[in-house]
């Protein structure tokens, strides 16, 4: 792994990764936990989502430089983004969608706070 970049992203990276091996490994699991008594949001989709979060925190943790820490917090924000539509449009999907932005937008903010040099 590189030792320059950005020296807050490693843990942002480590958490990514492990969240999206949860992601892939319970995909039901954590659906039924989003998804409260509600709708679950389909397994294919969360271990989709997983997927992403694993390569996002592996290229973090091989390539932790600025332009990475940047395009992670671009896709979180985008993700949470599209989130937020989702709960808008779908009473169905709304629960599991609103977890989603949220943790998408706890992602942005670390992956911001690691870019700007802040340790928490």
């Amino acid at each position: 792994m590189a030792a320059t970049g950005q020296p807050g992203s490693r843990p942002v990276a480590v958490a990514d990764c492990g969240a999206g091996l949860v992601l892939m490994a319970l995909p039901s699991r954590v659906g039924a936990l989003v998804a409260g008594g509600g709708a679950r949001p389909s397994p294919a989709i969360v271990r989709l989502l997983g997927a992403r979060m694993a390569a996002q925190g592996a290229l973090q943790l091989v390539r932790p430089s600025t332009g990475t820490v940047r395009m992670a917090a671009v896709t979180e924000a985008l993700h949470g983004s599209s989130m937020v539509g989702l709960a808008v449009l779908s009473s169905r999907y709304r629960r599991p969608a609103v977890a989603s932005a949220a943790v998408a937008a706890a992602s942005v903010a670390a992956e911001l706070a690691a870019l700007h040099g802040r340790r928490r």
